[in-house]
């Protein structure tokens, strides 16, 4: 059965997605590192998985975290912070 990962909110620093259809395991990166404190628990219709976004990566530009299983990326989620760009669509 093929895994999928929806998020469901982003609050108070934490991510958070449904897992449906597979084994509980993740694994979330940044910038090639593995970030810690990842928790994936039961829900009713799959698992949850929340990831906490560390102080660290809340630096200028723009940073994205990557969410896998067994190597297939489930899942990412960027976080744009600083100075917006001109052509950035997002400002207007």
């Amino acid at each position: 059965m093929t895994a999928t990962l929806t998020k469901t909110r982003l609050r108070e620093g934490v991510w958070q997605g449904l897992l449906t259809g597979a084994d509980p395991q993740v694994e979330v990166t940044l910038l090639g590192e593995k970030i810690p404190g990842v928790t994936v628990t039961p829900a009713e219709g799959g698992h949850l998985v929340r990831v906490p976004i560390p102080v660290t990566a809340l630096s200028e530009g723009v940073q994205t975290f990557v969410i896998r299983q067994a190597g297939e990326t489930l899942a990412h989620f960027t976080i744009v912070t600083g100075v917006a760009l001109e052509d950035d669509l997002r400002a207007e």
